[in-house]
């Protein structure tokens, strides 16, 4: 996604669901943050065949929809397209090669990966976490994240549920970790014909080589500041070094 990435974010939160309290603030002001970040800054060094690169990151609009989900507690890759283009629809939205959407779902509802990704369903059922994936329309592409409540298993999708939460909501903490693994990967490598190691685009993005590793966590539980504003995400992959890097190149 070459230059600025508009993201949009859907939460999808029936009438009855649960969210933590400030799960959507949280997720907001990450999207506000990321762009200017160090983070983001590795992102630079992965560059299309025209020598251009992914420089910056904005929130561009949000959507809460509290229409029922049309299966529970297992969701469809096709229920979450639906839902963009629902989203897409009354918020005047238009897809685009830089323009990512994310779909937030609550808890205990599980979103089931297309074919292509083994059609696991979210943990706990699998290790599936969250995935990115993309459609066409008559309109262009349209790239998104599909974004499972990372308090389903936060055992499984995160670092589990003892350990300090930087912002005093756990689940949303493990969700922003889970939404910047997927941003990074969908900035480069948007469509599975970008960056990726020689273990092939399922396991091999920038984010996939760095799942799990974290910077060292100060007295708030936080690895990393934007902004001023604390996080725990996960490390890239930064090839300057040939390692994990919370900032870079």
């Amino acid at each position: 996604m070459a230059g600025n990435m508009k993201a949009y974010v859907i939460f999808w939160e029936p009438n009855g669901s649960f969210v933590s309290p400030k799960f959507n603030s949280l997720i907001k002001r990450y999207f506000r943050d990321i762009g200017d970040s160090g983070l983001y800054a590795n992102n630079q060094q992965y560059t299309q065949t025209d020598s251009r690169a992914p420089i910056h990151a904005k929130l561009a609009g949000t959507f809460v929809d509290a229409s029922p989900y049309p299966s529970v507690p297992f969701l469809q890759d096709a229920d979450i397209q639906h839902e963009i283009m629902h989203a897409m629809s009354v918020q005047g939205w238009k897809p685009g090669i830089n323009h990512a959407f994310f779909v937030y779902t609550a808890l205990n509802e599980f979103i089931c990966a297309p074919s292509l990704f083994g059609g696991f369903c979210s943990a706990p059922n699998s290790h599936l976490c969250a995935y990115h994936f993309g459609f066409g329309t008559p309109d262009g592409v349209v790239l998104y994240g599909a974004m499972p409540y990372a308090g389903n298993s936060l055992t499984g999708c995160f670092r589990g549920s003892s350990v300090s939460s930087p912002n005093h909501d756990i689940d949303a903490d493990a969700e922003i970790n889970l939404t910047s693994h997927e941003q990074m990967e969908l900035a480069t490598d948007p469509e599975g014909t970008g960056w990726f190691d020689t273990t092939g685009f399922f396991n091999g993005e920038i984010g996939d080589k760095c799942a799990g590793v974290f910077g060292p966590l100060d007295a708030t539980g936080a690895d990393v500041y934007f902004n001023g504003h604390p996080y725990i995400v996960q490390e890239e992959w930064d090839n300057a070094v040939s390692g994990c890097v919370i900032s870079g190149p």
